[in-house]
């Protein structure tokens, strides 16, 4: 995650975990207003905000499309354009989306103060503007660093890199899905050796934790590495450990057979295709983390 992600990022969490527990607290002014209507508009927030924060979060950089269209539906109305917009509309009163929505129909006018004629109104109608100035400001900074996120410089090795990952983590819950399919569960892998190639034959892992270890690198060991110590943790860190997963996992089809350690539903077609496509993964961010810290 580069240093402007992980800034966006942790100011979208701090701006989330403010503004739900004011959503969850806002009541309506108008009392015409339907219930239903009011609770159906406030998940929609609720749901796209936690959408830009997830996105802006995501491994491997935010995908511009996503964050852009979560903050047009939050903040835009579909008949005066799309995100982002020339000029980012920050007034309360005249944004449009679904903000704009909860607010017409929880009957908040800051101009004519309809509605408002108690205390408690009135500190609806500031958290209002609280959760809509976190919004805005949000979105204000996502523009202003989009160039950042645009696929020329997103697609940098080391942004590619970092997207590897999360695409071995992937490959390797589906290993493990096939696995499960073929009632080789997690007991039966914890007590199943693996077999090594000899220049890792003196090392003992059961194939869970093999599973694990690699899991546990391309999710937070590697994605650490990459951010903090660049091309020089690549080549004395990262590059060391992917070429002693890839000879592992490459191993275990040589080592089929009758005589082999391996459960017999190890062999299963389902099994040894999801394996292919780890080995695939790992054989292609290797190649490209020897090419980063070359």
């Amino acid at each position: 995650m580069s240093t402007t992600q992980a800034s966006l990022n942790a100011t979208a969490k701090n701006a989330l975990d403010k503004s739900l527990p004011l959503l969850d607290g806002l009541c309506t002014l108008n009392p015409r207003a339907d219930p239903e209507q009011v609770a159906a508009i406030k998940a929609a927030v609720k749901n796209q905000l936690t959408g830009v924060v997830n996105e802006l979060g995501f491994v491997g950089g935010p995908r511009t499309a996503r964050v852009s269209q979560y903050f047009g539906l939050l903040l835009v109305n579909t008949d005066t354009g799309a995100f982002p917009t020339a000029t980012l509309i920050t007034d309360p009163e005249k944004i449009g989306g679904t903000l704009g929505k909860l607010r017409d129909v929880l009957g908040f006018n800051f101009s004519n103060r309809d509605f408002v004629n108690s205390i408690g109104a009135e500190q609806n109608l500031s958290n209002f503007r609280i959760i809509s100035d976190y919004v805005t400001s949000l979105a204000q900074s996502w523009i202003n660093n989009l160039a950042l996120f645009e696929p020329e410089v997103a697609q940098s090795p080391a942004m590619l890199l970092s997207r590897q990952f999360s695409v071995i983590a992937e490959s390797v819950k589906e290993v493990r899905f096939a696995l499960d399919s073929v009632f080789v569960g997690q007991s039966e892998r914890q007590t199943t050796s693996v077999p090594l190639p000899e220049h890792l034959s003196s090392e003992s892992l059961s194939l869970e934790d093999l599973l694990s270890w690699i899991s546990n690198f391309v999710t937070n060991e590697g994605p650490r590495l990459l951010q903090e110590g660049g091309p020089i943790a690549i080549a004395v860190s990262i590059v060391p450990l992917l070429r002693r997963f890839l000879s592992a996992i490459s191993h275990l089809p040589k080592s089929f057979g009758p005589s082999s350690p391996l459960p017999q539903a190890f062999f299963a077609p389902r099994v040894t295709v999801a394996l292919a496509r780890l080995e695939d993964e790992l054989r292609s961010t290797l190649r490209l983390s020897e090419s980063v810290s070359a």
